[in-house]
């Protein structure tokens, strides 16, 4: 008997599992080593509600008995209308929440006078 792999996603706690694998083109997952960040992604056919950058999704990948792979936060997605699909791309990082590690990606505009080079490093540090 040949296993099959199977998967479980879910998108901010509600299991899309069923509503994208009869459309599922692929899906893959990364563990990285170290100081990088996992990641995931996948592609379906059809045009797909957007999620929101910062969505959360959780992976569950295995044969018989699925196993957490963790939960990642979406980073892009990107929708082909020429061959009507959609890629979504997440990382074990959320860029886009607050807090330490957090907000990387959020714009600031703030401006400095007088100021030293140390003294503006220190001040953006400490955000």
């Amino acid at each position: 008997m040949i296993n099959k792999p199977s998967f479980k996603l879910l998108a901010k706690g509600k299991d899309i599992t069923q509503k994208i694998s009869k459309n599922l083109i692929s899906l893959s997952y990364e563990d990285k080593e170290k100081d990088e960040s996992d990641e995931i992604s996948f592609s379906v056919f059809g045009l797909y509600s957007k999620p929101l950058f910062g969505d959360s999704l959780e992976l569950w990948l295995g044969y018989e008995k699925l196993y957490k792979c963790g939960t990642f936060s979406v980073n892009t997605l990107s929708k082909n209308y020429t061959s009507n699909t959609t890629e979504i791309r997440a990382t074990a990082i959320n860029f886009s929440a607050k807090g330490i590690g957090g907000g990387i990606k959020q714009k600031k505009t703030r401006s400095f006078e007088n100021s030293s080079l140390f003294n503006i490093a220190s001040t953006i540090a400490k955000e």
